[in-house]
Parts: C-alpha cells; structure tokens; sequence
C-alpha cells in the first residue's frame, strides 16, 4: 500500500486571478514598473486587458490569441507576455510557457515570478532538474515565499535527494507553521527511509492541522500499517529464534502461526497463500508437540479447506 503524494503543491501562479499581471500596461507588475511603458488606451494595452478577462474567467486558450495579439503590437509588453506564459501552463503548452517566461526573466531579472513561471513550466514536462533550478533563484530573489520553498521541497523529495529536500521542507514549516504540506512531504520522507515514528508524527502533524483532508489521513493511516507490518517481522523473526533454539516449543509455533495469519491479512494478495501455508505447517507443529492444547485445531479446520488444491476437472 503506497502514500498519497498529495499536499497541494501549486504554485500561487496557477492559483487564480490574483496569478496574473493585472497592471495596467506601463504600470506596476508584482516587482515594480513594467518594460515598455504606454499609454493604458494603446490597441495593445486593450488586448492585454481583453486576454486578461478570459484568463481571470478560467478560458486560457481563449486569452492566448488576444495576449498574442498585443505582443505583436507591442514586444515590450512584459505583462501581457507573463500572462501569456500563464496561459500556456494552464493549457499545457510548457514549450510556449517557457518561451514566455523565459522573455519576462530577461526583461525583469529582478522579479521572481517569471522564475516561478519557468520552475513550473519544467515541472509540468518533468525536467525536474531545470524545475529545481528556477525554484532556487525564484527564493534567492524572494526567500519569504512559501510556495516555492514547499515545491522546492517536494521536487527535491521526488529526485531521492532527501537531505535537500529535508532542509527545505523544515524552513518551509518554520515560514508557515498552520500549514500540512510541509509536513506530508517530511511524513513522505521519512517513510522513505523506513523512518516510521518520525513519518507517523510528521503525518499526525499534517492531520491536526488539516483534519479534513483526506491525503493527510490517507498518509497517516498507511504509516500506522507500515509500523504494525514491520512489527510483525519482528515478532516472526523472534518467534523463528526461539523454535530454533528450542524445537519442540509449542507456544513458540502457535504464536508464530497467530503472526503469520495476521501478516497475511495485510499482505498483497499473491503473498497472501504463502503465508496461510505457512501458518498451518506451524498449527500443525504445535498440535503434533502438545496433543492436548486444544488451540490449534480450529484454525487448523478453517484453513484446511482454504488451501486445499482445486479438484481436477472431469
């Protein structure tokens, strides 16, 4: 049974309307003045505003000619390309987002979004790598924003770089202490390591604070399974000690039988008959060492039939 590699990691860029350059052209953007300044009345400006109503209405691929438009009438348009690269991301088109953003970078070097844009173009067509890279210079140039901090995190976790991906996710936790992502994401780690009290309370944490969702309890659940599961290994594996030093043991086998029905329960099903087998050799020792327990022969009766061959066909 695997984790639910859940948390909400979107970026505030897909998020809605507030994701978008809604400045009048020639104004303020999210990093200060636009390139390219003119009149808010241009025919670009009026594209840009036109394209940008469909984009805030959840129509990207409607916006995208109109953003296009403007562009063309005016390249140094920087909100009308951001938000074009916006669109692409919302349509799937990571190519043309790149593009997009990679245009606003240049003119804005010292504006975050367009980092953020290009870390989730990357994202979206799994160059991870290029993704990690644009979250890094996104937070050298905002090291307060949660959201690429929690992404950076996640992205790192998926490489198997834990110890990265640890650091980031724990500063994430101390920007924003009220949400659960950080801590799925360090539950999904530390499972990972087969750290499973930590895993449980990284994933306790993320339930306090997000009782309603169901990823969180999902997560939590299976990190509960996970910890009885590798207990029981424990428990057969000293039970399988003790027959060792002392054969004739019947407690030893009953038990050990008892374990084996119970992993068997939680286990896959193409593990499960091995098991059951398993567990009966045992009941049958038990009973074969103390004739006179009745334990045994119960379970013994119930599984008999469960494991016998099928009859052979006429």
């Amino acid at each position: 049974m695997g984790f639910a590699a859940a948390g909400a990691l979107t970026s505030t860029l897909l998020a809605g309307p507030d994701a978008v350059w809604a400045g009048e052209a020639g104004g303020a953007g999210p990093a200060g003045p636009a390139v390219g300044a003119q009149s808010p009345a241009g025919p670009a400006a009026e594209l840009h505003a036109r394209g940008l109503q469909l984009l805030q209405a959840g129509q990207p691929a409607q916006a995208i000619p109109l953003l296009k438009q403007a562009l063309a009438l005016n390249p140094k348009l920087v909100e009308a390309e951001y938000n074009l690269g916006v669109a692409y991301v919302r349509t799937g088109n990571t190519t043309g987002a790149v593009v997009a953003f990679h245009g606003v970078a240049v003119a804005r070097p010292d504006a975050p979004e367009p980092r953020v844009g290009l870390a989730l173009a990357y994202r979206q067509a799994g160059h991870l790598e290029d993704a990690i890279r644009e979250y890094r210079q996104a937070l050298q140039l905002n090291p307060r924003d949660f959201e690429s901090r929690l992404a950076l995190g996640e992205l790192y976790r998926r490489r198997g770089q834990f110890d990265e991906a640890t650091a980031a996710l724990e500063e994430a936790a101390r920007q924003n202490p009220k949400e659960a992502g950080p801590h799925i994401q360090l539950g999904l780690i530390y499972a990972a390591q087969g750290q499973s009290d930590k895993a449980i309370q990284a994933f306790e944490q993320a339930a306090s604070l997000r009782p309603d969702d169901p990823d969180a309890q999902y997560n939590l659940a299976v990190a509960y399974g996970q910890k009885t599961q590798r207990m029981l290994d424990q428990r057969i594996a000293a039970y399988e000690r003790a027959i060792h030093l002392r054969p004739g043991q019947s407690d030893a086998h009953y038990h050990l039988a008892i374990v084996l029905l119970q992993k068997a329960h939680m286990s896959p099903v193409e593990e499960r008959q091995g098991l059951l087998k398993k567990a009966l050799a045992q009941l049958r020792l038990s009973q074969e060492y103390a004739p006179a327990d009745p334990r045994a022969a119960p379970t013994i009766r119930a599984l008999e039939p469960l494991l016998a061959p099928p009859p052979a066909r006429p």
